[in-house]
């Protein structure tokens, strides 16, 4: 048994679903299947009404079991990330979108773009007491010509046995653009980076049934485009009692690109480590990690 959980309560709103589901695991062997329990909790700060109303729902799992699918079909999808299938050739090829920017601007100023984190800093605790929450300052990288007053998180985990691997989105609603250069949500220079939207949030410590476990835990920040983001957005807006839907929307966005390690944090949590700070507060109680920048 596999178990899905998410992080506890967090700063200004936390709602917590819970749902047990079935995986279906497809591999060269037949049709397995196996009973998944999870649950799932969404983060937000400073958010208005109108979008907890959104983002507010319980979220369902669909998943597929790990491995190399060298070969594929339309009931056969590509199990690694960042690969589709070629139903020419009934083979998995990589997908082809660009990782080097979240979107185009629309122009030189706009208004109303939900921005998820590209580049900037993950601050943290990397060796972790059991049982006790973990903190976390996200410092996005953003241009000096944008400006939002929200911003958003959510996480989930998911472990087995000794291994919990952990998700954890990030975005600024509304953002609005002033006299932007072309490259705005890109690799504009490093130097240009701002970090006035540095936020501090809280994780909770990984449990199985309830109960705090030791486990290495991987952080992952992942990529996503301003496109897939409006597109999870949208769909939750006019489906928002679909939670089968929206989750299964979620992972499939995030699951186009290759998983980059370089935006995984390694977390150790163990009885033995000191107890982590109750909140990094803005990285200075914790190290900090630059994620996205090349």
């Amino acid at each position: 048994m596999r178990t899905y959980m998410c992080s506890p309560l967090s700063q200004t709103f936390a709602d917590v679903f819970s749902n047990t589901i079935s995986c279906r695991l497809t591999n060269i062997l037949g049709d397995l299947h196996t009973m998944h329990a999870w649950h799932a909790s969404f983060f937000a700060a400073h958010a208005p009404t109108s979008w907890l109303l959104v983002v507010g729902a319980g979220l369902t799992l669909s998943c597929f079991a790990p491995g190399d699918s060298a070969h594929c079909d339309e009931d056969k999808p590509c199990l690694a990330r960042g690969q589709v299938c070629d139903l020419d050739i009934l083979d998995c090829v990589p997908t082809m979108f660009e990782t080097d920017k979240t979107g185009d601007a629309p122009g030189t100023s706009f208004m109303g773009i939900d921005v998820p984190f590209f580049r900037g800093q993950i601050c943290t605790v990397l060796e972790a007491k059991t049982g006790v929450n973990l903190p976390v300052t996200i410092k996005p990288c953003m241009h000096p010509c944008l400006t939002s007053n929200e911003f958003q998180h959510w996480t989930y985990y998911r472990c087995e046995g000794g291994r919990c691997d952990a998700t954890l989105l990030y975005w600024n609603p509304d953002m609005t653009g002033t006299s932007c250069p072309p490259d705005v949500f890109g690799q504009f220079a490093n130097t240009e980076c701002v970090y006035d939207m540095t936020r501090d949030v809280v994780l909770g410590a990984p449990k199985i049934n309830g109960s705090a476990i030791s486990a290495t835990y991987n952080l992952e920040v992942p990529f996503l485009s301003n496109a897939d983001l409006k597109a999870i957005i949208d769909y939750k807006t006019m489906f928002p009692d679909d939670e089968t839907g929206y989750q299964d929307l979620v992972f499939k966005k995030r699951d186009q690109y290759p998983q980059d390690q370089g935006r995984v944090l390694e977390i150790q949590f163990s009885p033995s480590n000191n107890a982590q700070p109750s909140t990094c507060d803005g990285g200075q109680f914790c190290e900090c990690y630059d994620i996205g920048f090349e």
